[in-house]
């Protein structure tokens, strides 16, 4: 059948996917919640292995997710007690007549108004001041990687970005700060700065170094490393 592969751990993406969907879904139970991130984690892993052994059993694949995949109680330990946290004032829905007290670039308003758009429909959520923010910061780099109609890609990044940068202000338990991790998000938008989304940015300065496979697909974060 293949060898078979080693226990995957709780990663940080793992955590922050249960803190993003606790927020999203606030009438969830904390085990509702992390059942539906391992879910989706189960989701990616199965195409990838699928894919991967072509002979495998639907049995013998099930068996390998079941055994490899971390279950509730070990993400549950992971995680402090509660998934929320105060909301600032850059955590509010966003409206066009927040640009008064929150300006953007004139140039970014119309790809603004294109993700709010597509928020209201395709999309989990609807965009807060402060992803709107990141989004009109981001422009530039999607113009020049001539990206401005990958919506679900502006969406995703300056989501993530957002996020990030809420939980490092406010100091929550599931922010880990390190210039590895940053320079692996800096990577991701230069890939697509250079039109370049299937590529794979690699660094190694001193005592930081990583690699970072450039994610299109919204909620799906395993690293590769942990799937082989």
């Amino acid at each position: 059948m293949g060898k078979r592969g080693a226990p995957i751990k709780v990663t940080e993406a793992m955590l922050v996917d249960v803190t993003t969907e606790a927020e999203k879904h606030p009438d969830w139970t904390n085990q509702e919640t992390i059942n539906y991130v391992i879910s989706m984690h189960r989701q990616k892993l199965k195409k990838i292995l699928s894919e991967q052994h072509p002979k495998w059993t639907t049995e013998y694949l099930n068996k390998e997710l079941d055994d490899r995949l971390p279950g509730t109680s070990a993400i549950q330990k992971k995680l402090p007690k509660g998934f929320n946290w105060p909301i600032g004032p850059e955590d509010a829905l966003w409206s066009f007549r927040d640009i008064a007290e929150y300006p953007i670039s004139p140039e970014s308003l119309p790809t603004v108004m294109r993700v709010w758009e597509d928020c209201l429909h395709a999309f989990p959520k609807p965009l807060s001041i402060r992803d709107v923010c990141w989004i009109s910061r981001i422009y530039p780099i999607f113009k020049e990687g001539k990206q401005l109609d990958n919506i679900p890609l502006i969406y995703e990044t300056a989501r993530s970005i957002a996020l990030y940068e809420r939980l490092n202000k406010d100091n929550h338990p599931l922010y880990w700060p390190g210039m590895s991790g940053r320079w692996v998000e800096d990577g991701k938008l230069y890939l697509i700065m250079t039109n370049n989304l299937r590529g794979v940015f690699k660094f190694e300065m001193g005592n930081y170094s990583g690699d970072g496979p450039l994610e299109i697909e919204y909620q799906s974060r395993i690293d590769e490393k942990d799937m082989t």
